[in-house]
């Protein structure tokens, strides 16, 4: 098991402090916690440990507005539309290169 060292427990409490802030108005997680912890992590390890923990953040405060998704999806259906047709766009132009 890795030492816990300054890095770690600033990168903990960091985190904390975004979770607060989050769970306070709802936004702010990875822009508090990314520029405080790339001081102490690069990129490549603090990018995979940052979407992990958004990706349960946000299933988990869907799944608690689950009965406001109706009331949104007219405003939501469009963007996500549009989302997956650039994805698509994206990703067979990658493939078209190589």
């Amino acid at each position: 098991m890795p030492a816990f060292d300054a890095a770690m427990f600033f990168l903990a409490a960091t985190t904390f402090f975004a979770a607060f802030v989050n769970g306070a108005i709802g936004y702010g997680f990875s822009s508090l916690t990314v520029p405080l912890a790339l001081v102490f992590y690069t990129n490549r390890i603090l990018n995979p440990a940052i979407v992990i923990i958004e990706v349960f953040v946000n299933v988990y405060v869907l799944s608690i507005n689950l009965k406001g998704v109706p009331a949104v999806w007219k405003r939501i259906f469009p963007i996500l539309l549009g989302l997956l047709l650039h994805i698509s766009l994206m990703v067979s132009s990658d493939f078209a290169r190589s």
